[in-house]
């Protein structure tokens, strides 16, 4: 790896601190009833707080992918994927649900739909879904090239990152954790490719939503 400016070491430091944070809090849910919403919290205020303070206070929104002549095209494949998806999910076609259902043939998901209705916390979808990808693409992803990684590991190591941090923040069963885990690891692969081909973020966060529709709308 060659040397990096120090902006973007400071973002990696501070990116794993949260995630360390965000994990060890996690991690106390089998203890702490609690703790899953605890680490849920902070991975949306941190994740949004520390992009904003990257973004605004530090002056980083390009190197961030916020911004960026890329925006046009971000949009068009994020969103024609998205649309795409987004139909599928809402005709409730067979492979939709085939590809979320559990060994069992079962739907996980139902448990998501039945936590985001029955709870009304659907409010929260909008910012979750921008501190999901500002956290994961913009933030950790973006460090990494700027660390002179090659863009395949640093789309595989911030697409495994982005899987595997659903064991720790979902307030669900650990079984359901682990089935939404394995199920974000397509999204978070096109979503790294699409930001680091096209150095912008929003095609990432508009796919991120309209993937979240269709899932929802297949289990009508």
């Amino acid at each position: 790896m060659t040397a990096a400016p120090a902006p973007a070491q400071q973002r990696l430091r501070q990116t794993l601190i949260l995630l360390a944070a965000i994990g060890l809090v996690g991690a106390l849910a089998p203890w702490i009833p609690w703790a899953s919403w605890a680490a849920l919290a902070l991975y949306l205020l941190g994740s949004l707080g520390l992009l904003a303070w990257r973004a605004l206070r530090c002056r980083e929104a390009e190197a961030l992918f916020l911004q960026g002549p890329g925006l046009r095209a971000s949009l068009l494949w994020g969103g024609g994927l998205g649309a795409v998806l987004l139909v599928a999910g809402l005709f409730g076609l067979p492979a939709m649900r085939a590809a979320m259902a559990d060994g069992d043939g079962g739907l996980p998901l139902e448990a998501v739909k039945q936590l985001l209705f029955g709870r009304g916390l659907v409010v929260l979808l909008p910012p979750l879904v921008l501190a999901e990808e500002g956290l994961w693409r913009g933030l950790l992803l973006s460090a990494l090239l700027e660390l002179g990684l090659a863009p395949l590991w640093a789309v595989c190591l911030s697409t495994l990152g982005f899987g595997l941090n659903h064991l720790a923040v979902a307030p669900l069963a650990l079984s359901e954790r682990g089935a939404l885990a394995l199920m974000a690891l397509p999204l978070g692969l096109i979503a790294a490719l699409l930001t680091q081909r096209t150095r912008n973020l929003w095609g990432a966060v508009l796919l991120h939503g309209l993937l979240i529709g269709a899932m929802l709308g297949s289990l009508r």
